[in-house]
């Protein structure tokens, strides 16, 4: 059913890509040992978190490189033809695991974190992730977003009166990726959000059920979701995916671009400057401001 699945969007004409992680691990599975599970100094297991597969314990990137090469040859054969994801992997710090078994460092961690990029990338033709830790970036080609910047439950950060595009600003042009994870689903955001993703020059990603944690749990992909709940909800969703691609067409060529430089002026308006020396100029006030003798008007006044 699953290779009938992925041969009926293809023959549709579309891409189609599958989703993997290697950082979680669930006694549901029947390839589950505890072997493979990153030992805490404590000698406890590492237990983080709970999804629908239920408690989920950390395995040790030294042993997962051994499952990566048991598994992913094996999907990669049912034909997918996008960008294949591995979920985690590119935002994580990798465990220490102290098993006496498969002892493991952090640095020895992004050795196998390493191992298992390039690997994938050279199955599937490409590699896509969460996030963009600088040992992910030789083989990365999409990041799901550069931060959560302040969109995992709006936490201040007490050092920090503003995020700058640094990111953006060294890797633009090499990579896609999403500003920030409040910039998911950028078209249905609210003005700020929506504005960040233009200005900072990110890849779309429409994702339905983005708030798919539950009891009380933070969400961080944007206020906004997309669902299929009912027909109303569906239709508003799929207008959003069409806004977004309508919105961001103009701008695809820039992907190829780096950013030359981001400025962050008064009155509310920052410019980016692209290498080709293009602008976009975006004005987040909540005010027209004049600049360079033109009015500009507020995103969504």
């Amino acid at each position: 059913g699953f290779r009938e699945t992925i041969e009926h969007v293809k023959k549709l004409g579309y891409r189609i890509s599958t989703h993997t992680n290697t950082i979680d691990s669930y006694e549901i599975a029947d390839t589950f040992t505890w072997d493979d599970v990153v030992v805490s100094r404590d000698g406890s297991y590492n237990q983080n978190g709970h999804y629908s597969g239920g408690y989920a314990y950390h395995v040790c990137l030294e042993k997962q490189w051994k499952n990566t090469l048991r598994d992913l040859p094996k999907l990669a054969s049912f034909g997918e033809n996008g960008l294949h994801f591995t979920d985690v992997i590119s935002i994580v710090v990798p465990d220490d695991c102290h098993s006496p078994a498969h002892p493991s460092s952090t640095s020895n961690g992004i050795i196998y974190a390493q191992k298992i990029i390039k690997y994938t990338h050279g199955l599937f033709g490409g590699f896509s992730s969460e996030g963009c830790m600088d040992f992910a970036m030789k083989y990365l080609d999409y990041a799901l977003y550069t931060t959560f910047g302040n969109a995992f439950g709006k936490t201040e950060r007490p050092l920090a009166s503003r995020f700058l595009p640094i990111f953006e600003i060294t890797y633009h042009g090499t990579l896609l990726y999403n500003p920030s994870s409040a910039t998911i689903n950028f078209s249905a955001q609210p003005p700020k959000d929506h504005l960040d993703f233009i200005m900072r020059g990110g890849k779309p990603s429409m994702y339905f059920y983005s708030k798919f944690r539950t009891g009380n749990a933070l969400n961080w992909m944007g206020e906004n979701d997309l669902t299929c709940a009912s027909n109303e909800a569906l239709c508003w969703s799929v207008s959003k995916i069409k806004e977004a691609l309508d919105e961001y067409a103009p701008l695809m060529d820039k992907q190829f671009l780096y950013i030359a430089r981001y400025d962050v002026l008064g009155d509310g308006i920052e410019v980016c400057t692209y290498e080709d020396g293009s602008r976009i100029i975006g004005n987040f006030s909540d005010k027209p401001v004049v600049f360079e003798g033109k009015l500009r008007v507020p995103f969504f006044p």
